[in-house]
């Protein structure tokens, strides 16, 4: 007898080629109650929580392009896609898909990402005909809880060709 070793790691105490017998496990007695609080009926109701839309500005403008000590110098185009614009996302109950719309300096986009952990990531592409056509990405938070749940966080887009590149910080809130 000795120890053995399986597929998934030591067997225990026994033959080699033969797993240790378990010992058989028994369900605990039950100590609970079936009334909470030694009978006291809980009264108060907690609201689930329920998805909203979550709206809010930005303001485009030119971004930091960093590239290595070798690489010849980026010259962004300083003009278009500079300026106001409105970001609309509709946010789950809990964690989950985001999708959502950004309209404005940056052209039309259709947003597509998810909320996991209070925290808010995804991409934005032009909708059809959309001009200036930028794509880009979104980093957020989500604070608060319910309908007061608010989103902060950057935008960063850039043209087909990556000439232009613009970012925006922002803050949404149920309106």
């Amino acid at each position: 007898m000795g120890m053995g070793v399986g597929p998934c790691g030591l067997w225990g105490w026994g033959r080699k080629d033969e797993p240790a017998k378990e010992a058989e496990q028994q369900p605990a007695p039950s100590t609970a109650s079936s009334e909470p609080m030694g009978g006291a009926v809980a009264s108060a109701k907690v609201k689930p929580a329920e998805a909203i839309e979550v709206k809010g500005s930005y303001d485009a403008k030119m971004a930091a392009v960093r590239t290595p000590d070798d690489a010849p110098k980026f010259n962004d185009i300083e003009q278009g896609a500079l300026g106001p614009g409105e970001i609309t996302l509709q946010l789950p109950a809990g964690d989950g898909p985001v999708t959502g719309s950004i309209t404005g300096a940056l052209g039309t986009q259709t947003f597509s990402g998810f909320v996991e952990e209070g925290r808010v990531s995804g991409t934005f592409r032009p909708d059809a005909g959309s001009a200036p056509r930028m794509w880009g990405w979104v980093l957020a938070e989500v604070s608060g809880e319910g309908d007061t749940r608010a989103v902060t966080g950057t935008l960063r887009a850039s043209s087909e060709n990556g000439r232009i590149v613009r970012e925006s910080p922002f803050a949404l809130k149920k309106k």
